[in-house]
């Protein structure tokens, strides 16, 4: 079954500037969306017509998890390495409507992209479960009362679900037609020494040093408009293997600083410069290691009880 969505839009997706390292390197493809009954598709990217994040359900600050949002955080992810979520207005990335394909239905499966309470209708969605969805992004519905619930239900204006899209399957991240910082009250194109350092080291992820990346960027080279070769580190455990992981050419790669071996390559691709890539580390040893101790310092003050 296939479906003609409406004309042009423009579509936004918001995410932490941590995320959107991968995102960049790699595709939009991390969301999930829960059902009525219960279940979880995987592989959701949610979009929004909306310029900013306000009333769509995007977490608008870091905070600690309640003891349902880690609950559901377990389920959606597994193993999770925090109680804090993550403050995913800081990036906007833009994609135009008409780059992506229409929704196809083929065995109950869905793939492309069509707006939420469209989808709500295809799959016989209870009375009101879109409207009580687009509410939970403004309400915790776990305290609010059923009279003030009712209130909300019954007005036009208190949620946003009307401006929802869902993609599913992954998003191209040669798609992305514009990454921006959020400051105040407007966005602004990212830059990764303006704005991403300084954020990135507020979650424990160290960036590496410009001198450093120029000479990883003389090896690796951006593979679309809107990737940024570069190089991190996190500590997940202070016993665990010191891991850098490097960015650039459309591909994520994992290698051992002591060692200099490298540990991971997401992608297949012959071509990737692997050697050069593990001269690279050699050659910026100490400052690999100056990141891990600042990496390290950062472990603890998210664990002081260790």
């Amino acid at each position: 079954m296939f479906i003609v969505c409406e004309a042009f839009v423009e579509l936004y997706h918001f995410t932490s500037i941590a995320l959107s390292k991968t995102i960049l390197s790699d595709c939009l493809s991390k969301g999930h969306l829960d059902l009525p009954e219960g279940g979880l598709i995987d592989n959701v990217v949610w979009f929004t017509t909306l310029p900013f994040p306000e009333g769509t359900g995007v977490p608008l600050e870091m905070k600690e998890l309640n003891e349902s949002e880690l609950a559901h955080a377990h389920r959606v992810q597994g193993m999770v390495n925090s109680n804090l979520s993550s403050d995913k207005s800081r990036i906007r990335l833009s994609v135009d409507s008409e780059s992506l394909k229409p929704i196809t239905i083929a065995n109950n499966i869905f793939n492309g992209l069509i707006s939420f309470v469209e989808f709500c209708e295809k799959i016989d969605a209870p009375k009101n479960w879109a409207k009580a969805i687009g509410i939970s992004a403004l309400h915790d519905l776990n305290i609010i009362s059923r009279e003030k619930f009712n209130q909300l239900l019954n007005d036009n204006n208190s949620s946003t679900e009307d401006s929802w899209y869902l993609h599913f399957g992954p998003v191209p991240r040669e798609l992305i037609t514009s990454v921006e910082y959020r400051i105040d009250k407007s966005y602004v194109p990212y830059d990764l020494n303006a704005h991403g350092r300084e954020a990135l080291a507020e979650v424990g992820i160290e960036c590496v040093n410009s001198e450093s990346i120029r000479e990883l960027e003389k090896i690796l080279k951006p593979s679309h408009k809107y990737e940024l070769v570069h190089a991190t580190i996190f500590c997940s455990n202070p016993t665990a293997r010191k891991i850098v992981v490097i960015r650039g050419s459309g591909n994520i790669c994992l290698v051992d600083i002591e060692s200099k071996k490298q540990l991971m390559l997401h992608a297949k691709d012959p071509s990737y410069p692997e050697k050069e890539v593990q001269n690279w580390v050699a050659n910026n040893v100490d400052e690999l290691s100056r990141c891990w101790e600042l990496a390290l310092a950062s472990y603890y003050r998210f664990h002081p009880e260790t």
